[in-house]
Parts: structure tokens; sequence; C-alpha cells
């Protein structure tokens, strides 16, 4: 376990997880989080895997960990000037050296019941999906609450949210969540219509269609399914709905 290795993991985690994200995978993987204070303490995490790479299910949590870095390294290279790329082009060659200390021959170990592989939550794949927007987000959605703001957690885009007249519940929680994406000088604007009952998202010039409100992503019914030949007419009811609804107005 070298210290590079080490500072090399809690650097990436710092920059390209939220808090959330970091909490949700752990969570998947039966990883014990560490906290200093209310904030995940980054630096005893990647001691205590690297240290202990085969014990549990520390050698799977990394590799997928590492898998969704790269990844998230890789998108923030293309999103952003050449001239802002410097840090994240030199994290790119640090990544793959760890990867490399994780695909070294493991260490044996006892024989026993495998433990079970966790898939990624349909949640922590919407939020991926949302980090990727590079043009406005539209949301039209049955409910909207303070869950679906955990869903936007990664959009640094201007963000439009269109719900049913009666589904919109404008509690101290979604208020503060409102709030707060605003505070940090995001672009969310709120409107209500009477005529929904299907949940649909568009981003980069793309459309889906979702089973349910995006506040649910974390249950097992949520799905989501791109629409490619009827994208412009879903674009062209939406952007009429949207002109026609009630505008809702929070300081």
């Amino acid at each position: 376990m070298a210290a590079e290795n080490i500072k090399t993991l809690v650097d990436a985690v710092n920059e390209y997880f939220s808090q959330y994200e970091l909490e949700d995978l752990c969570s998947q993987h039966n990883i014990t989080l560490d906290y200093s204070g209310t904030k995940p303490d980054h630096m005893k995490l990647a001691k205590k895997l690297l240290a202990n790479i085969d014990a549990g299910n520390n050698r799977r949590f990394m590799k997928a960990l590492l898998e969704d870095l790269l990844l998230r390294c890789r998108d923030t290279i293309e999103n952003l000037p050449l001239e802002d790329n410097l840090y994240h082009k030199q994290m790119i060659p640090q990544l793959r050296k760890l990867k490399r200390y994780l695909d070294a021959p493991k260490q044996a170990a006892k024989v026993g019941q495998p433990s079970a592989i966790k898939s990624p939550t349909p949640k922590s794949n919407l939020i991926e999906l949302f980090s990727r927007a590079k043009t406005e987000v539209i949301v039209v959605d049955t409910t909207l609450d303070a869950g679906t703001f955990e869903c936007l957690l990664k959009v640094k885009s201007p963000i439009r949210l269109l719900a049913s007249t009666e589904a919109v519940n404008l509690d101290q929680n979604f208020i503060r969540a409102l709030k707060t994406f605003r505070s940090k000088g995001r672009t969310v604007e709120l409107r209500r219509y009477t005529n929904i009952h299907n949940c649909c998202i568009l981003f980069n010039n793309r459309c889906w269609l979702a089973s349910t409100s995006i506040k649910n992503a974390g249950n097992a019914d949520f799905n989501l399914v791109e629409v490619v030949d009827f994208k412009s007419l879903i674009t062209s009811r939406i952007n009429n709905w949207w002109e026609a609804a009630e505008t809702i107005v929070i300081g």
C-alpha cells in the first residue's frame, strides 16, 4: 500500500464524487464509511481499503469505484476548455496506476460463500446521466419534492421543472433544497400544468420517458427509456405545456 495510491484515491473521490454518491456506492457493496464530523472521512476509507484489499468486498468495491472515477475524469476533460484540463489529465495516469495495483494477482483467500454482487442503483445511474448534460435540462414529472434534487446533484446547466398542478409538494424540505441549488449559482425555474400524467427528461437534444417520478429512482420499478422516433413530437408538446404553465415563485 503506497502512500501515493492513498493520495490518488482521496484526491479523486474528493474531486469527482459527492457525499451522497459515495454513501450510495458504499451501501451497495456493504462498505462501512467513517465520518469526520458530518463529512465522510476519505483518508480513513482509502487507508482501510488499500491496507486490506482482499478483505470482504473491498477489491470489488475499489474496482467499481475506479472505473467510475476514470469515466468521470474523462468526461470532465471532454467538457472543460483545454486550459482548465491540466489537473484532470494528470489524474488519468495516477488512476491507471492504482488500477494496475488492484489488477495484481489476488492473494489466496479462504473458501466461503460468495458475497452478493449488487449492480449500481437506478438513482446513481440517473445522477450520472444528468451529470452529462451540456444543455438546459427539462424535467417533466408527476411529482416534485426534495428527493427530486438528489437526482440533479451534478447538473450545472439551467434546470426547468414542470409538474402536475396538484402534485407539487412545496414543503419546507423542497423549498430548502431549491434554495440550496440556487445558492450555488444554479438556475432552477419551476412551473406547474394541469394535464401531466407522464414523466419525461430532455437535454442534449435527447429525450427519455421514465416509468415513475424521478424522486423514486431508488426503487426497483424505476425504468428509463430513450425516445428516438417521436422525440420531436414530445419536445414540441412539452414546450407548449411550458408556455401555458403557471410559474411558481419561491423567494
